[in-house]
């Protein structure tokens, strides 16, 4: 059954039917990807790879394989005739050593790949997908450690259809890295810009993104093996950014349904500049400081030193001030919902309190005491550290 461009499959996993690629015309064949696409796909990669290698930079694209390739048997009857755009339109031996294609880890394993009701990867895949790059770049793989949280997920497609959330398992990696993020200051995703700083990370590498959201997806795992990284939200290839941020690695990726009409790197957008002098853009002032220092690694090392050097002792006074504090974190794990977790609950809240609502003892929700208090949401501070220090006596509100 098709409603509201969503193909409801068999038990109940819901895949997007069209879209604006007009994704299952491209699979079924009825529609075909035109010459001038696949020429620009091509042209795209010559001249990255060649730009790469002169430039001493490991170089490697990602192209996440649709949701209906690797759930075929969760297609209605009608639908299961599928072929991937990938592999019949565009692997080139060529570029055999630049492209990496994960059908088949993502379908030859045990556990779900795919959230239930979103087009996207959930967080076992990506993973999967993670130690592909890895070691298509010649590293290590490295054992994670992680907990797992439950919790209600409204996937995109269930969105369309007006549904309801449901109970999805995600992962959440024993990780140091910091994330600096302006999702939350842009319309949609268009222009999004990610940060992410691990000082404990296997390799001191800077590794710099272009891509769409399925990329984005595989921070959290890519963080934990490389130092510093920058994603852009860019289907091109910039090479005035790779000049500025000065990275080891550069990788660019796609979800599979856009290859049914590929864009030359010619074509590219000042990425950069492009919310530049708009009034509605105010993105934090932690996500501009990291910003900055990167975009400037190449002429201003110093700014970057300073800002690296910053986030160190920050977290060493936060961690200390916490720790210090009359907070009982026995029960942090339970109170939210974290299940077989190794990692120190002060660390945990320090650097997920921007992104997840912390609660403690029952007496301090994260969300409701930054929603309450104007002045701690706007000066940015670490809202535990407030409550205890200032917000108790104060009688300030911090649980419903």
């Amino acid at each position: 059954m098709i409603r509201d461009n969503v193909l409801i499959g068999k038990n109940d996993v819901l895949f997007l039917y069209q879209g604006g690629q007009e994704q299952f015309n491209y699979l079924l064949g009825t529609k075909t990807v035109n010459k001038h696409s696949i020429e620009n796909y091509k042209d795209n990669m010559i001249s990255r790879v060649s730009y790469s290698e002169a430039n001493s930079i490991k170089y490697l694209h990602i192209i996440f394989p649709s949701k209906p390739i690797i759930y075929n048997d969760c297609l209605p009857e009608n639908f299961s005739s599928i072929y991937s755009l990938y592999l019949k339109y565009y692997k080139n031996d060529r570029f055999q050593d630049n492209v990496i294609y994960p059908y088949i880890e993502l379908q030859n394993q045990s556990k779900k790949t795919f959230l239930k009701h979103d087009t996207h990867n959930n967080d076992y895949g990506y993973l999967m997908i993670t130690n592909h790059i890895i070691k298509s770049l010649g590293y290590n793989i490295c054992k994670i450690k992680y907990s797992i949280k439950n919790k209600q997920y409204l996937g995109d497609l269930a969105t369309m259809l007006g549904g309801n959330p449901i109970d999805e398992e995600f992962m959440l990696p024993i990780n140091k890295a910091k994330i600096f993020d302006n999702f939350d200051y842009i319309k949609g995703n268009t222009n999004n810009i990610t940060l992410t700083f691990n000082k404990d990370a296997y390799y001191s590498k800077r590794v710099l993104i272009f891509g769409d959201s399925f990329i984005k997806g595989t921070l959290k795992f890519l963080s934990l093996y490389f130092k510093d990284i920058l994603y852009c939200r860019s289907q091109f290839f910039h090479q005035d950014i790779i000049q500025n941020y000065q990275p080891d690695i550069v990788l660019s990726a796609q979800a599979e349904r856009y290859l049914s009409h590929i864009r030359s790197d010619l074509d590219a957008n000042n990425f950069l500049f492009t919310l530049y002098g708009d009034k509605k853009y105010y993105p934090d002032k932690y996500f501009l400081r990291a910003f900055k220092a990167n975009i400037g690694f190449k002429h201003y090392p110093k700014d970057y030193i300073k800002w690296e050097n910053s986030l160190t002792i920050n977290f060493k006074f936060e961690y200390n001030m916490l720790k210090n504090m009359s907070i009982n974190w026995d029960a942090f794990y339970t109170d939210n919902n974290l299940k077989n977790t190794l990692e120190d609950p002060i660390e945990y809240y320090i650097k997920n309190w921007r992104y997840e609502d912390l609660k403690i003892n029952s007496i301090f929700s994260t969300k409701i005491y930054l929603q309450k208090h104007k002045d701690i949401r706007e000066n940015e501070m670490n809202p535990l550290i407030h409550f205890y220090q200032y917000g108790l006596q104060e009688g300030r509100k911090a649980w419903d």
